[in-house]
């Protein structure tokens, strides 16, 4: 699964915006899963800036342009191959939006992935993208910041 969670901490009166990507295999099937929790706040400044229409649309409209801004933001590469995220649904759970979907496209056996997420980055300063990413029963966790937008993993 990738999940991204993302948390707003408070240490030392310092806020510590979190995103928490986790990638994992299903039980079958040549895909990848992806779930999402990302706060509606920070998310929603992040739709405002890419789309300025955003705050007047429809929830259908809302919704296809957090799949939009996910699908532009979120680039996985397996292998040579681009991926798609498909099967989406988006839930609201209090402060949160909870994002799920199949990562497709996926060519196996899976030896290297490259990662370039810029989810909430460029509207939020001082955000973080932790990735993590379990294939084989080996976990793997990367940071990801303005500074440092990619990874790769291997297996």
């Amino acid at each position: 699964m990738i999940s991204l969670l993302l948390v707003t901490l408070t240490a030392n009166a310092h806020d510590i915006r979190l995103a928490i990507f986790e990638i994992s295999e299903p039980s079958s099937g040549n895909h990848l899963l992806l779930n999402a929790s990302i706060d509606i706040e920070e998310l929603g400044r992040s739709l405002l800036e890419a789309y300025p229409d955003y705050i007047n649309s429809s929830t259908a409209e809302q919704e296809k342009k957090i799949i939009a801004y996910i699908t532009k933001n979120l680039q996985i590469t397996i292998g040579q191959q681009l991926t798609k995220i498909k099967n989406v649904s988006i839930n609201y759970d209090g402060e949160f939006v909870k994002v799920k979907a199949d990562i497709s496209d996926v060519t196996t056996p899976i030896r290297r992935i490259y990662i370039e997420n810029t989810c909430l980055i460029e509207s939020n300063r001082g955000h973080s993208n932790i990735i993590k990413c379990k294939l084989y029963g080996k976990l793997r966790s990367f940071r990801l910041t303005e500074d440092r937008i990619s990874t790769v993993i291997e297996y």
